[in-house]
């Protein structure tokens, strides 16, 4: 009969464990840092357990932007720029956010080669653009976006927010 508890107990922990709501993780995609058009520093990040909830979503990739966009980051990028583009007035950095799945795995070797259309247009794994500009010091753009994971609709848009200043 002691068995029989202690069986029972352990399933339920399973079970307690297994529903547990998992919190969203962020980390940065090293492969994806690069100028684009000579005015543009492209990051790229990647977020494990992303949230179904569009709202819930947006909020944390803006409060993670705003952490990423500190004095010291602007400044690198600032510099950077300038490096690639002497005298461009309309510098900006655009932060692209990417969620988990089949070919882009939270867990990436070093040998890591990234799909052909990682930040192309519309991947199918991309959930979030936050775009910083120098001339306002502010994000004057984002797009955050929740996405299918069927097998036939995969990487379709379900819900997106689009922020224009």
């Amino acid at each position: 009969m002691k068995r029989i508890y202690i069986f029972i107990l352990f399933l339920i922990l399973i079970l307690l464990t297994s529903c547990k709501k998992k919190q969203m993780q962020i980390k940065e995609l090293d492969f994806y840092d690069y100028i684009y058009a000579k005015n543009t520093r492209v990051k790229g990040y990647l977020v494990n357990n992303s949230s179904k909830n569009l709202y819930d979503l947006e909020k944390y990739l803006y409060n993670y932007t705003e952490k990423i966009l500190c004095k010291d980051f602007i400044q690198e990028s600032e510099e950077k720029l300038d490096n690639h583009n002497l005298g461009s007035n309309d510098k900006t950095i655009e932060i692209d956010f990417f969620r988990v799945s089949k070919e882009i795995p939270w867990e990436i070797k070093n040998e890591y080669i990234p799909p052909y259309h990682l930040g192309e247009g519309n991947p199918s794994d991309w959930i979030g653009r936050f775009i910083y500009s120098f001339n306002t010091n502010q994000i004057c753009y984002y797009y955050v976006c929740t996405r299918s994971n069927s097998l036939l609709k995969y990487g379709q848009i379900i819900k997106h927010i689009e922020y224009k200043q």
